[in-house]
């Protein structure tokens, strides 16, 4: 049985934020989509009322948990994807399975990602110093 801990400890472990920012007071932006996807995953994989998973989450009221389901299921049928970011169904997708599975291990894939995007830039600025133009260039001329 899923508990909210887990889906709290999970959601964390993917977003790469504090269980204790999910549940404070803190209202920062890049805080709300993880609290928001936490909280409708709470509500979806467990039987607890918007009442208790608001209390969970540091004792927010009710309507602040309708109105983060609310959102998510907005941002999933408009298809809404962050700047460069998946998509929010294949990202609640991922932590569905990792709460599954049991395994809240998201930092491998965070490291190869990291360690991609910083190849990719190395070899921009390396083609910058030499004045070279980028791959995207030769391909369009």
């Amino acid at each position: 049985m899923l508990t909210p801990t887990s889906i709290l400890e999970t959601v964390c472990a993917y977003y790469d934020v504090k269980t204790r920012d999910l549940r404070g007071p803190g209202r920062c932006q890049w805080l709300s989509l993880p609290r928001a996807v936490g909280m409708s995953l709470t509500r979806d994989l467990t039987s607890m009322s918007y009442p208790r998973i608001g209390a969970f989450y540091g004792g927010r009221d009710h309507t602040t948990v309708i109105a983060a389901v609310r959102k998510v299921q907005r941002m999933i049928a408009e298809g809404a994807a962050g700047s460069g970011r998946v998509s929010l169904l294949v990202e609640m997708t991922e932590i569905r399975e990792a709460l599954a599975a049991g395994e809240p291990v998201f930092e491998r894939r965070r490291l190869e990602d990291l360690r991609e995007g910083l190849v990719r830039q190395i070899a921009g600025l390396e083609r910058a110093l030499r004045g070279l133009p980028s791959p995207e260039a030769t391909r369009a001329a």
